[in-house]
């Protein structure tokens, strides 16, 4: 029964668990190539020297970037946003449940989306929006 639960929520959630993970990745920039450069071999005229010294600011700010990534703080951040956006959502669909409460349709139309969005919020959000993502995170840090 473990199993059957398990395959249905990774059919039925398949492409917000693709993009949430290769979200997480993009992220971090992990994977990426890096480029060495041997500042002896460079030319000393003018152009040459402009052309040095902006691959050199780019080299530092490559470093700097990858400073960043070292930590958990890129994530909380990126995370902490995508949680506000997740909780808003599912706000808004709780006030429109509590407004439309009357309505003739909030138990076919309004209580299934609200159920829905709780499933999002609590099942998805928290189960792979967070718990996955740290995991891969804490794994690319490595």
């Amino acid at each position: 029964m473990l199993a059957v639960g398990a395959l249905v929520f990774l059919s039925n959630w398949a492409g917000p668990i693709y993009f949430t993970l290769v979200g997480t990745l993009l992220l971090g920039g992990h994977g990426q190539t890096r480029r060495h450069i041997a500042v002896n071999e460079v030319d000393s005229r003018d152009w040459i020297q402009k052309e040095h010294e902006h691959v050199e600011r780019l080299a530092k700010q490559e470093g700097e970037k990858e400073e960043r990534r070292a930590g958990w703080e890129v994530w909380r951040r990126h995370t902490g946003l995508l949680t506000l956006w997740v909780g808003t959502a599912t706000g808004a669909g709780m006030v429109a449940c509590a407004v439309l409460r009357s309505h003739l349709f909030v138990w076919t139309v309004f209580s299934p989306k609200f159920l829905f969005g709780a499933a999002w919020a609590v099942a998805w959000w928290l189960g792979v929006g967070v718990g996955v993502s740290a995991g891969i995170w804490g794994v690319g840090m490595w």
